[in-house]
């Protein structure tokens, strides 16, 4: 079993509007390195709130003092978002469902972004991803059967393409389809097979 919940960095949510010194304060006061930008409320009447990012703390400290950190929307490159129960959760991975995060925060973006609740609550970078993944041997992977959920069978990963972006789900247990957790009527996630 593999222990990611240690590797969870802090993650500030920022008003697109406050300055960067501001934005600076508010990292410091998390204890963050990075942020996602808050937008407020979804468009459609959709519940729950929109955010962009996550951004880095040198990308916003490169910003001129009185510049707005909304600014960086534009080049906040939308990191995966995972929707879990708590940060346990992702104590006890099987190895096949941490190839799948990693695989996930591999395309072109730093990190996976960590959501509970419709809140964002914390940031796994790429590189803490591929550091708790065991080297590959000789043997073959996964050969054999198995049952959903051990070692020697692939990750179920699920995701919400009425999202935007795609949020996905690593479900723990029980055979039910996960149902969307931004907004339940958008209904059952899919099973993403390629990526999982």
């Amino acid at each position: 079993m593999i222990r990611l919940a240690d590797r969870i960095r802090s993650l500030a949510v920022l008003d697109p509007a406050s300055d960067r010194d501001t934005a600076l304060a508010v990292l410091d006061a998390a204890a963050a390195h990075h942020a996602v930008l808050d937008h407020g409320g979804r468009p459609g009447g959709c519940p729950g709130r929109r955010y962009s990012g996550p951004l880095d703390r040198t990308r916003l400290a490169d910003l001129p003092p009185a510049a707005p950190v909304g600014l960086l929307a534009d080049h906040a490159r939308a990191s995966p978002r995972l929707h879990i129960d708590g940060l346990s959760e992702l104590d006890g991975l099987t190895v096949p469902e941490a190839e799948a995060l990693a695989l996930l925060a591999a395309v072109g973006t730093e990190g996976l972004v960590l959501f509970q609740d419709g809140r964002p609550v914390g940031f796994v970078p790429w590189d803490d991803l591929a550091d708790v993944l065991p080297l590959p041997t000789d043997e073959p992977e996964r050969s054999g059967g198995g049952l959903g959920g051990t070692p020697m069978s692939p990750a179920r990963c699920y995701v919400c393409r009425h999202c935007d972006p795609p949020v996905r789900r690593l479900p723990r247990s029980g055979r039910d389809l996960p149902v969307c957790p931004v907004d339940l009527r958008h209904g059952p996630m899919e099973r993403e097979a390629p990526r999982c």
